[in-house]
């Protein structure tokens, strides 16, 4: 669609994108005494910062010692979506990026901050989402692991709402298997009660720092079993390659296809993880 004469495009820094940058620098360096002088024993009776191998599913390993920070780009050739944090970067026409951090707080317990920015283009501006969030380490520390997580979010529509999500891992060998199930609710009209999307995937490691694995993400699900006001179960599956480039960082990458009518056609991620 081409702009009229009067279309204007603002591509300054929102507000929001400031405010994030700052919430992150604090969580990158504000962090509580208890979790700066965590001494040498611990960090080895839990081990390092597990890798992050997945493109979309979340890694229920959660930051006991320093920070694990995450950022990623995805494209997607949707011509419609949902403005939600989590179904924005793969159900939105263009380009998404995101930037997060999360951070100890006590023994099994860290805080997260997540930003969305999508790039302007010919007939709208850039927007901006956070998701902000507390997790808790159910099981940790040994091959099976489980996080709760909670917090509020602003989505790229300028809604506001709250979400939880539990992630679930287990290593078998050289394997991972992984699932995430996410729900949440949208304090607006226009939207189901509570959205549901679900994301598994497998993730072996093929040789020294190269991992190959595959996800499946399914968004909406609750459109299956009622009448859904958001167009419908979205659901993809895809390959990804991951690196464990050095300790604490890892790159992950990999295109998917759209299993469905009304899911994007192809979504492609780069993602970059770094603990330290």
């Amino acid at each position: 669609m081409k702009p009229s004469e009067n279309t204007t495009v603002d591509r300054s820094p929102a507000r929001l994108d400031l405010a994030l940058l700052a919430l992150s620098f604090v969580l990158l360096v504000v962090r509580p005494a208890e979790a700066q002088e965590r001494d040498t024993a611990a960090v080895h009776a839990r081990g390092s910062q597990p890798s992050q191998p997945w493109a979309y599913v979340e890694d229920p390993s959660i930051a006991y010692v320093g920070v694990i920070a995450r950022s990623q780009v995805t494209l997607s050739d949707a011509s419609r979506g949902l403005t939600r944090p989590f179904a924005a970067d793969v159900a939105r026409e263009g380009a998404v990026f995101s930037i997060g951090a999360e951070a100890p707080l006590f023994q099994n317990v860290s805080l997260q901050a997540i930003g969305w920015n999508d790039g302007p283009t010919l007939d709208k501006a850039t927007s901006s989402a956070v998701m902000l969030a507390a997790r808790f380490a159910m099981l940790s520390g040994g091959s099976t692991r489980a996080t709760l997580t909670g917090g509020a979010l602003r989505n790229l529509g300028g809604e506001s709402g709250g979400w939880a999500r539990l992630s679930l891992a287990q290593d078998l060998g050289r394997a991972r298997l992984a699932t995430t199930v996410h729900a949440e609710h949208l304090a607006a009209s226009g939207h189901d009660g509570v959205d549901i999307m679900v994301m598994a995937g497998a993730s072996v490691r093929v040789a020294g720092v190269l991992r190959s694995g595959i996800e499946y993400v399914a968004q909406d699900l609750e459109g299956a079993f009622d009448t859904d006001a958001e167009g419908g179960v979205r659901h993809f599956l895809g390959p990804t390659l991951a690196l464990d480039l050095a300790q604490g960082l890892s790159a992950i990458a990999g295109p998917a296809l759209g299993l469905s009518r009304g899911s994007p056609r192809t979504v492609g991620r780069v993602a970059l993880s770094f603990a330290f």
